[in-house]
């Protein structure tokens, strides 16, 4: 703006002011100088604005952390060497060296059963595909001296899954376990119970390393918080073997 003001005054004393040619000159002098100073301004705008944005954006829109979408189930004292503790389930690809096969006739159920493990931590992982179900291979095997463990996904955000229907088993279903071997096992269903999935999950009455061969199958159930992708309850159906 100074320099502005300077060309003005100098044209003010400038003897040939009266000269339409020279005034023109000097028109267009400021007038470029105007149009330089806005073109400027313009290009450094947008630069502006967008950061500008990003700050709105990361205050309005905090980061969301995701959650694994099953919460494990509680282990009050150690029964055995390799045991699910406190935590969230993880999952993993089932998979088939030894196969069983799970068959609940009054559902229409008969699948394949994988192997499932604990990860370093100590969390029970449940497969990651939810059309599949997998027992816990470092627990009793299903028909053997104490209680085997299945478990799978109720549901996805892909639909229904491998026990989407087994809040419909009663008390009196028979399910079967095919071995490797083709021998049948037999367990009649004596107890269904939906428990919190927290530190009043029973396992003193859900899992044993001895005892009389039983059999306990557990998935999801309660309510689906999708804030945390969660539901806060698990079901569990008992056999024991005839």
């Amino acid at each position: 703006m100074l320099a502005i003001k300077f060309d003005l005054v100098k044209i003010h004393k400038n003897p040939f002011i009266l000269n339409p040619k020279m005034l023109q000159s000097h028109k267009n002098k400021i007038l470029l100088a105007l149009l330089t100073l806005l073109v400027v301004s313009f290009m450094l705008m947008p630069n502006i604005t967008q950061n500008q944005a990003s700050v709105l954006h990361a205050e309005v829109f905090p980061p969301v952390a995701v959650m694994p979408p099953v919460q494990n189930i509680p282990m009050p004292s150690p029964q055995a060497v390799a045991q699910p503790s406190v935590s969230v389930v993880t999952e993993t690809k089932a998979t088939f060296p030894n196969q069983y096969s799970l068959a609940i006739d009054a559902i229409g159920l008969n699948i394949p059963l994988g192997e499932t493990y604990l990860d370093d931590q100590k969390h029970l992982m449940v497969p990651g595909n939810p059309n599949q179900a997998a027992w816990y291979a470092s627990g009793p095997k299903p028909g053997n001296s104490g209680t085997a463990l299945i478990t799978g996904h109720l549901d996805s955000l892909a639909g229904p899954g491998v026990f989407w229907n087994l809040k419909k088993v009663q008390l009196g279903n028979l399910l079967e376990i095919t071995k490797p071997d083709g021998s049948i096992a037999t367990f009649k269903v004596d107890r269904i119970e939906s428990v919190p999935q927290d530190h009043r999950f029973p396992w003193s009455e859900v899992y044993s390393t001895k005892g009389a061969a039983q059999i306990r199958i557990i998935t999801c159930d309660g309510e689906y918080n999708p804030v945390t992708g969660r539901y806060n309850r698990n079901l569990v159906v008992f056999g024991t073997l005839q």
